[in-house]
């Protein structure tokens, strides 16, 4: 699965990715842990904003399967 947060890919700093619901639900919920390493100079871990859209893509890259903020 590819992450995006506006038009960067951040799947490399995502640890897991959990998400849910089904087409015939309203709400659909993801959640992502992100890598935080505040002591590794060598990971700069995406800022990501409360109102930020964040997308979720199968691995083609074009099957979206989440559009959320």
């Amino acid at each position: 699965m590819i992450v995006m947060h506006k038009n960067s890919d951040i799947t490399p700093y995502i640890s897991s990715i959990s998400w849910g619901g089904s087409r015939s639900e309203v709400a659909r919920k993801l959640e992502l842990k992100v890598v935080n390493a505040p002591l590794d100079d060598n990971i700069t871990p995406p800022i990501i904003d409360l109102a930020d859209p964040v997308y979720l893509f199968e691995d083609d890259g074009k099957t979206e399967l989440f559009r959320g903020f």
